[in-house]
């Protein structure tokens, strides 16, 4: 009687340190999220009441060039779709919302697991870190979607042409990691995987 082959490669089980490696990865990026989610909920909670007790609910922090200033943006980004008639918009938007959370975060849970060959890599980390921050920033916007019917924004700049929509802490994070994920497909290798 022969013995049974051996296991295949891409059965085998990764080494520890691999193993490690993508708890640390995994432990990082729900601390960015994390840390993405309270800073725009804490700023939110803070922003609320001081600007609806203002005049205009603005309040100059550089002059014009940089204004708080309480927007409830009902659309999505740059407040698209916001006065649209459709009946279940605030559904429809908030349903939209959770799903693409959801999908931000099983990619994540894949990208940071073992790759077709059973090993994980710890590379790739501007692609983790910029899902990280878009999966916080689009939580904490879902949150008042969800809430509210609307996400409150409050970040009012000027680019001395004209000034940029009013966003929060939530989109700002989303922006960057969007801008850190488009990083790593420009250097990442060819072909490259997680």
């Amino acid at each position: 009687m022969s013995s049974p082959p051996p296991p295949s490669a891409s059965l085998a089980e990764p080494p520890p340190a691999a193993k490690a490696s993508a708890l640390r990865l995994r432990l990082l990026a729900i601390l960015i999220a994390l840390a993405v989610l309270t800073a725009d909920r804490l700023t939110k909670a803070w922003v609320e009441p001081w600007l609806l007790a203002r005049p205009a609910h603005t309040v100059e922090v550089f002059g014009d060039a940089v204004r708080f200033t309480y927007v409830r943006n009902a659309g999505v980004v740059f407040g698209l779709f916001g006065r649209s008639p459709f009946a279940y918009r605030r559904e429809v938007l908030a349903a939209m919302s959770v799903a693409a959370v959801a999908a931000l975060a099983v990619y994540f849970g894949r990208l940071t697991g073992p790759d077709r060959d059973g090993v994980v890599t710890a590379g790739r980390r501007a692609l983790r870190c910029g899902l990280a921050l878009v999966i916080g920033g689009a939580t904490s916007n879902v949150v008042d979607r969800i809430r509210f019917g609307y996400v409150i924004d409050f970040i009012d700049v000027s680019l001395y042409f004209t000034r940029w929509h009013v966003f929060n802490v939530a989109d700002a994070a989303i922006v960057v990691g969007v801008g850190l994920m488009a990083i790593d497909l420009l250097i990442a290798p060819p072909g490259a995987e997680s």
